[in-house]
C-alpha cells in the first residue's frame, strides 16, 4: 500500500491560516478566519481577511435597512463603512438572486454576505474589475474620471501640473499614468509617516510598482510576484502609519491640555489689547493709587482711572443744596 504524501509547504502554510484565530476591531472579539470575508485591501489586510467580521458586516447592513428599507442604498453606505467596492454590476446580480429567493417565498438575513459573493463573481467573470475598496466603486471612479478630464483639458493644468509631474515621475510616462502615480504617492503620503529623501523615493518605487500590478492585471497576468514584492519593501523600509490622529485625540480631550500644547509648541505673539486685562485688575490698582494720589491733592492719569472707574458711585456734594433733608 502506497504512503500517503506529506502536505507541501504551500498546503501547510493553507492549512495553519484556515485555523488562524482574528481580531474583530468592531464587535472586539477573536475568532477563527472562517467568520472573515475575504481582504477587499491585501496591501494592508496582509492576512487576507478583513479587519470586521461577517456578523458585524451583516449587523452594520441590518441597521442601514432599518432605517431607509432600500437594499441598494443599505449596500451602498455598508460598503462605505467597510471599506469594499460597490459594483453596480455586482449590485445588479444581487437584485436577480433576491428577487428569485423571494418569489421561491423565502427570506434572507445575509444580504450583504450575497452582495461580496456577486463582487466575487464579478471580478472574475470582468478583467476590468480589480480593486475592491470603496474608493474603487463605480460612482467614486466616474467623479474622479470626470475631475482628472476636466483638469486634463485645462490649458494650466497642462502647463504647470504635467510639467510638475514629468520632473518627478520621467518624460516618458503618459499622462494617465503620471495621474495614476500621484494619486498613489499620495494615498501613501496621507496614511505613512514619509520623512527624508530615502523614505520618499522608497515610496515613488512602491507607486510604480503598483502600477505595474494595475496594468498587469488588467491583462490577465498573474501579479503575486509583484505583490510580494511590495510587501517585501514595505517590511524592509519599515513604514509605520501616522500617529497624528490618534495623537492629538490623546492631547486635545480638555482644554487645559490644548492650552498646554499650544504654550509649548506655538511661538509667542503680543497679547490683544481687548483681553490683556480681562478681570480689571490693572484699573483696579491704579484706581487705589489714584484715590491716594488726590488725598494728596495730586492730579494725573492714575486719578482719571480713579474717577473712571468709582463714577457710578461717587456723590457730588456742591450739587446738594437746596435738597430735602439736607
Amino acid at each position: 500500500m502506497p504512503r500517503p504524501k506529506k502536505p507541501s509547504t504551500l498546503q501547510k502554510e493553507k492549512i495553519i491560516r484556515n485555523n488562524e484565530d482574528i481580531y474583530c476591531r468592531k464587535c472586539q472579539k477573536t475568532m477563527n478566519n472562517s467568520n472573515f470575508y475575504e481582504a477587499t485591501n491585501p496591501m494592508l489586510d496582509s492576512n487576507g481577511f478583513m479587519s470586521i467580521c461577517k456578523t458585524c458586516c451583516h449587523s452594520i447592513y441590518d441597521g442601514y435597512f432599518s432605517v431607509n428599507n432600500n437594499i441598494e442604498n443599505s449596500i451602498y453606505l455598508t460598503c462605505r463603512d467597510v471599506d469594499v467596492c460597490f459594483n453596480k454590476l455586482a449590485f445588479k446580480s444581487l437584485q436577480t438572486q433576491i428577487e428569485s429567493i423571494l418569489a421561491k417565498g423565502k427570506t434572507t438575513d445575509k444580504t450583504f454576505g450575497l452582495y461580496k459573493s456577486k463582487l466575487g463573481s464579478t471580478a472574475k467573470a470582468s478583467n476590468g474589475l480589480i480593486d475592491f475598496r470603496f474608493k474603487d466603486s463605480d460612482d467614486i471612479i466616474e467623479q474622479v474620471n470626470a475631475i482628472n478630464e476636466k483638469l486634463l483639458n485645462s490649458d494650466e493644468f497642462e502647463s504647470v501640473e504635467i510639467e510638475y509631474l514629468r520632473n518627478k515621475w520621467g518624460n516618458t510616462l503618459p499622462v494617465d499614468d503620471l495621474s495614476y502615480l500621484e494619486q498613489k504617492y499620495n494615498e501613501w503620503y496621507d496614511n505613512y509617516d514619509i520623512q527624508g529623501k530615502a523614505m520618499e523615493l522608497l515610496v515613488q518605487q512602491l507607486c510604480f510598482e503598483e502600477l505595474f500590478v494595475y496594468k498587469e492585471r488588467q491583462t490577465g497576468e498573474d501579479v503575486s510576484k509583484r505583490l510580494k514584492s511590495i510587501q517585501d519593501m514595505m517590511k524592509s523600509s519599515k513604514l509605520s502609519p501616522r500617529q497624528e490622529t490618534a495623537s492629538e485625540q490623546a492631547e486635545f480631550q480638555t482644554i487645559s491640555e490644548f492650552i498646554k500644547k499650544v504654550e509649548q509648541t506655538k511661538p509667542f505673539v503680543k497679547t490683544n489689547p481687548e483681553f490683556a486685562d480681562p478681570d480689571n485688575f490693572k484699573s483696579m490698582w491704579k484706581s487705589m493709587t489714584g484715590a491716594i494720589k488726590r488725598t494728596a491733592g495730586k492730579q494725573d492719569e492714575d486719578t482719571q482711572v480713579f474717577d473712571e472707574y468709582f463714577k457710578d458711585s461717587t456723590m457730588d456734594l456742591t450739587n446738594l443744596s437746596g435738597k430735602e433733608g439736607l
